[in-house]
């Protein structure tokens, strides 16, 4: 592909960009950090109604019961009236969830959810170090915005897996930089905990030429997996199976909110769906295609966007998922009309924190298409403009060389 000049480029007077960076970062820092303080007060009281103790409980389960009957409710009565009065709903985790946590159980509840957030807080920032744009205004901007929004607070008070996941990806994806395309794609595996955010990200990368770094992904999840059906054995198997069917076809038994889901928004018609899951599939592999010459980078957030947006499994704290996108596209394009693309999700995310879900919810999905088809043709928009950018200058060269000739002569 044709590279785009960096005078093409501009990011506009330096005073101005850094005005326009530092004013966001003073105004969310205040809410960034009250939602920090309001994460310690939320651990010492409500460790029962976090994510981290619905892991626990499972871990629990395959150690007391065996891991064949993770998916026993009658196992998890048991576990819960142990524990203590943690919110019900049928889990349906996979085994390598149970796997990860079980170290954990050797605690008590509230000393085990610490430990894990200690684990969690650092991988936040080092996917933060590992991902974020390299201009020292905007890479600040990244750090302390994010955490002034709602969905973000959640993850965190909830211990979600999904910020392991997220470093999981950034750490593959600085090991593509590094050209270890084989350990990029062990790296990768840590999304199969939890996979269904993440689970275009590997076609995005196989799509891109990275074929040792897909087989290693690919390689590695079979044996995962392998491990996890041969832990859980037929019977339990079915039981998993049978769990992720009733999440489809009963999300609100899975506390499960309707209003970001684009297939929910849409309504729930099977045709309708799997139409809608393979076009926007399609639209993601296309332009990650398209992009391979150009690094990691868009691949990786279009995958993440189209993950998020082809999925009918998706909690608000979820969306966490899209911080990663977002640190990913403005590293590669961190110009200001992008920051004010991506500002553009961060505003309908902050009025998500102010009025809820159920107003907001449809305007998040809209800017993730946007965001999506935004990404899709910046490829190809960007290098038709470089081509014209390029002839023109050129052009502009020789007239000059011709018209001091001119004068010489």
């Amino acid at each position: 592909m044709t590279p785009i000049p960096a005078a093409m480029l501009g990011t506009g007077p330096r005073w101005l960009r850094h005005a326009l960076l530092l004013l966001p970062m003073a105004v969310t820092a205040v809410p960034a950090w009250q939602n920090l303080t309001a994460w310690l007060a939320y651990g010492r009281t409500q460790v029962f109604r976090t994510d981290f103790a619905l892991y626990y409980v499972f871990s629990r389960i395959g150690l007391n019961y065996g891991w064949n009957r993770l998916y026993d409710l009658n196992a998890q009565k048991h576990v819960y009236d142990a524990v203590g009065p943690i919110w019900w709903f049928p889990l349906p985790y996979t085994p390598p969830m149970a796997w990860l946590t079980a170290p954990l159980t050797a605690l008590p509840l509230g000393a085990a959810y610490w430990l894990w957030a200690v684990v969690i807080a650092a991988a936040w920032v080092a996917t933060w170090w590992l991902v974020a744009p390299r201009d020292l205004p905007l890479r600040l901007l990244c750090l302390v915005a994010p955490l002034a929004l709602y969905l973000v607070y959640l993850g965190l008070v909830l211990g979600q897996v999904i910020i392991l996941q997220m470093f999981s990806v950034a750490l593959s994806y600085w090991l593509m930089r590094k050209r270890h395309e084989v350990w990029a794609g062990i790296a990768l595996v840590g999304i199969v905990i939890h996979p269904q955010n993440f689970f275009l990200v590997p076609f995005a990368v196989l799509v891109t030429g990275r074929w040792k770094t897909f087989a290693a992904f690919a390689a590695v999840s079979a044996a995962v997996g392998a491990a996890a059906v041969l832990s859980i054995g037929g019977d339990g198997t079915m039981a998993y199976l049978s769990r992720l069917h009733d999440a489809q076809v009963n999300p609100d038994q899975f506390l499960v909110p309707p209003w970001i889901s684009l297939l929910a928004l849409l309504g729930h018609h099977p045709a309708r769906a799997l139409a809608i899951q393979l076009l926007l599939t399609a639209i993601v592999l296309l332009a990650a295609w398209r992009s391979r010459g150009r690094g990691p980078e868009l691949p990786l957030a279009m995958g993440l966007i189209g993950s998020t947006l082809v999925t009918s499994f998706i909690h608000l704290d979820d969306l966490m998922v899209l911080v990663l996108a977002a640190w990913l596209t403005l590293r590669v394009w961190p110009q200001l009309w992008v920051i004010a693309l991506v500002g553009l999700g961060y505003w309908v995310a902050m009025l998500q924190t102010r009025f809820g879900t159920i107003q907001f919810g449809p305007m998040m999905v809209a800017v993730e298409l946007a965001w999506l088809l935004a990404l899709a043709v910046l490829p190809v928009t960007s290098e038709l403009v470089a081509r014209v950018w390029t002839r023109d200058t050129e052009s502009a060269a020789v007239a000059s060389v011709h018209a001091q000739k001119g004068v010489r002569g």
